[in-house]
């Protein structure tokens, strides 16, 4: 029997502290101010390095928290992919997480649960008392840290009944600004006819919906001979991309006009598959097309949201930014799977102007959940 969150959160309820520093990081903290004032090299790099600390009150939309009743299963997946889970993962606490947006500069976290595999052994009765476990969790984060934290709620998917009732409970009850969701389950995708009565709910409550890729049932291991960590490579971008088209093409963007997605990695394929897709589709009967994207699909993937989670690079960068208005892109990193640092400078590298710097980090995901300021 799967434990309740209360008992849940007793087992992970230890203080974390940060270490003071050691008398040699003292030291060396003293070199380098010596350093900057005798060398302007020196200087210029030291501010250069400065410079790349994240905004005042950027918010991070994309950062995963592991509660103790999802680590052996997401530690498993992870063991797949990476050959042996990272230590900065097996060592993620909420008071690392807390240090780590100290570290970097960044305001608030919205977290959620990472990718997390169907298991076929378990019961719907432990689907639900996992996702309430999980949510209940995030719930003390928030509660604990009330300024750094807000949480997407997790849901019992495939599960609708139990999905429902974790929409309400996690929504109405914890307050929480938005869901997240995976791009499939099993090989089913989002657009799927089963899961029309979720998407019916997140669009009568006008969601935020954040859609986490998860690599699918089908596909999941395809090139294991060839290729290592296939999944990270491969699956996760891929899937990406089919949760798109699934609701594309199902019509459910254009019927649940109401929710909010964002999708993670910069789109991953989307941006770049776009103009392929809007080529296909030219060729269907227009009143055909019309039932599922009446304005075009550009349309469509205009009006989403994309978050940089480890997806900051140059030619993904561009991709989405060529595509999409500043508008509709969010600050993440993926964090502890990619290291914030690195989300960081690769946004930096950028070179972007100051304006639409101030909006990705901070003023576009208040727009978007006004709640956050808080």
């Amino acid at each position: 029997m799967a434990k309740t969150g209360a008992d849940v959160m007793r087992l992970f309820d230890r203080p974390g502290t940060v270490a003071a520093p050691s008398r040699r990081l003292v030291l060396a903290g003293g070199l380098a101010s010596g350093l900057a004032a005798a060398n302007p090299l020196f200087s210029a790099t030291s501010a250069r390095a400065q410079e790349t600390r994240l905004a005042a009150g950027t918010i991070d939309v994309h950062h995963h928290f592991f509660p103790p009743v999802l680590q052996e299963s997401a530690f498993r997946m992870l063991a797949g992919v990476f050959g042996e889970v990272p230590e900065r993962i097996k060592s993620w606490s909420p008071a690392g997480a807390v240090e780590i947006l100290d570290r970097n500069g960044a305001a608030k976290a919205v977290i959620s649960t990472s990718s997390r595999p169907m298991q076929a052994d378990m019961t719907v009765a432990q689907m639900r008392d996992q996702a309430r476990a999980c949510n209940e969790f995030g719930a003390r984060m928030v509660q604990d840290h009330p300024t750094r934290f807000a949480q997407f709620g997790f849901l019992p998917m495939p599960d609708v009944e139990g999905s429902l009732r974790e929409i309400e409970y996690t929504m109405d009850v914890l307050k929480a600004p938005g869901i997240g969701m995976m791009t499939s389950y099993g090989n089913r995708w989002q657009g799927h006819p089963d899961f029309a009565p979720v998407l019916e709910e997140l669009n009568r409550r006008k969601a935020v919906v954040f859609c986490h890729p998860l690599p699918a049932a089908c596909c999941t291991g395809l090139m294991r001979d060839t290729v290592p960590r296939e999944p990270l490579l491969v699956e996760f971008p891929y899937d990406t991309g089919r949760a798109v088209t699934s609701l594309l093409m199902t019509g459910s963007f254009a019927k649940y006009r109401n929710i909010k997605w964002i999708f993670c990695h910069c789109g991953d394929v989307v941006p770049v598959l776009s103009g392929r897709m809007r080529n296909a589709i030219s060729e269907m009967p227009k009143e055909q097309v019309t039932q599922f994207a009446p304005e075009g699909i550009d349309a469509e993937f205009r009006r989403l949201y994309y978050d940089t989670a480890d997806g900051a690079y140059a030619p993904s960068m561009t991709a989405l930014r060529s595509y999409v208005p500043t508008s509709q892109i969010l600050f993440g990193t993926d964090y502890p799977y990619v290291s914030v640092e690195s989300n960081v400078r690769e946004l930096y590298a950028r070179s972007l102007p100051s304006a639409d710097m101030a909006a990705i980090q901070r003023e576009n995901v208040l727009q978007l959940m006004p709640q956050l300021a808080t």
